[in-house]
C-alpha cells in the first residue's frame, strides 16, 4: 500500500527538523522520513528547511554565515516541547541508522549552491547510512545531475513546484526514480503516475490522505502528521481484509 514520508519529522506535533521529531517517527508504522540539508560556513551537513534560521529557532540570519558551532547556540522549538538544537545530518543518521527506514534526503540548493554538498552527502552515507535506504530529491535539476554522475546507483527523485514538463524532462535526463509534485497539481500529475513513481507533498487532511490510500498509482506521500496516517492506513488495510 501507499508510503508514508514523516514531512521533516513529525512536523504536525513536534519542532520540525530536529531529533525530538525524528525519534517520534522510530517506532510509527511508517515508510520514511522527509529531511532537508544545508551547509555551514565551516562545510558541516545541517539539517533545516530554510535558508535562514529565523522562523524555527531564536536567532536570526543564514545558516551558510555560521559556523556549527555557532548554529549549536541557538534553540529549536515551539510552546510544548523543550528547546531542541540544530541537528547535523550525522546525529540524524546515529538516531535512524538501525530503523530500518528510507530517509528521502532533500538537498537545498535551490537558493543557495552549497558548492560541494552532493559529494559530502554521499561520503558521510558511506560511513554512516547503517541498514537505512536513501533517497534524494531537489528543485535544482543540477544537483540531481552531479549525484548521478557521483553515484550511478542513487535513487533520485525530481521534486516540482509549479511547472511539471521541466521536471518530466529532467526525470529522464538524471534517469530519476520517482516525481515528487506538490497535491494541488494531482490533476496535472495524474498522467505521470504511470510513467514515473509519484510521491505528493504534503498531504495533512484526511480525506486526501484516504484518496491516496485507495489509489495504486500513487507511489506514496508526505505529511506532517505520519502518525495520523499510518492509523489511516491500517485502518482502510483491516476493511479490505473484513470484507
Amino acid at each position: 500500500m501507499t508510503e508514508i514520508y514523516a514531512h521533516r519529522g513529525s512536523k504536525g506535533t513536534h519542532p520540525e527538523n530536529t531529533l525530538i521529531a525524528f525519534r517520534e517517527c522510530l517506532n510509527l508504522a511508517i515508510t520514511g522520513i522527509e529531511l532537508d540539508v544545508h551547509l555551514s560556513k565551516d562545510g558541516k551537513l545541517i539539517v533545516m528547511h530554510d535558508d535562514f534560521i529565523d522562523r524555527t529557532t531564536n536567532g536570526k540570519g543564514e545558516i551558510r554565515n555560521y559556523t556549527l558551532a555557532e548554529l549549536k547556540k541557538f534553540n529549536v522549538g515551539n510552546y510544548r516541547y523543550e528547546p531542541q538544537k540544530i541537528p547535523t545530518l550525522e546525529e540524524v543518521l546515529d538516531l535512524c541508522q538501525s530503523s530500518g527506514l528510507t530517509l528521502n534526503i532533500e538537498l537545498k540548493t535551490d537558493v543557495n549552491r552549497y558548492r560541494g554538498i552532493e559529494r559530502k552527502v554521499l561520503r558521510l552515507l558511506k560511513k554512516k547510512q547503517g541498514d537505512l535506504t536513501v533517497i534524494f530529491c531537489s528543485f535544482n535539476f543540477k544537483t540531481l545531475r552531479r549525484l548521478r554522475r557521483l553515484n550511478r546507483k542513487a535513487n533520485l527523485n525530481v521534486l516540482i513546484k509549479r511547472n511539471l514538463k521541466p521536471g518530466l524532462k529532467w526525470a529522464k535526463k538524471v534517469k530519476a526514480d520517482a516525481m515528487h509534485p506538490p497535491f494541488y497539481m494531482k490533476n496535472k500529475a495524474e498522467a505521470w503516475e504511470t510513467l514515473y513513481k509519484t510521491r505528493y507533498w504534503t498531504i495533512n487532511k484526511v480525506e486526501d490522505m484516504r484518496e491516496c490510500f485507495a489509489n495504486p498509482n500513487v507511489t506514496g506521500f508526505m505529511t506532517d502528521f505520519p502518525a495520523l496516517a499510518a492509523e489511516i492506513k491500517e485502518e482502510m488495510e483491516r476493511a479490505e481484509t473484513d470484507v
